[in-house]
């Protein structure tokens, strides 16, 4: 995964004399590169569905279809989408 990285550097000698001083930064930290975090794509919904009975109990639904898979742990929305009658 991501994370960090650091390098030090140690003052060897003091100046002297008329020398300049050392630098402040005796440390730096970076991002370590990894593979890049994508969520999914996803199509736009479809229209609802007819309800799959006539009376009462029945389910109405709507999907949308993955366009592009997610990738190192990115995200994906629902697919499915279910209603009671």
């Amino acid at each position: 995964g991501r994370g960090q990285r650091e390098r030090r550097r140690n003052i060897l000698k003091a100046p002297e004399g008329a020398g300049l001083p050392c630098e402040k930064a005796l440390m730096e930290t970076s991002a370590v590169p990894g593979p890049e975090i994508m969520d999914c794509e996803v199509t736009e919904w479809t229209e609802w569905s007819d309800c799959t009975k006539s009376c009462l109990g029945g389910q109405t639904y709507r999907e949308r279809a993955l366009k592009t898979p997610n990738r190192h742990g990115g995200t994906c929305p629902l697919l499915t989408l279910k209603a009671m009658s």
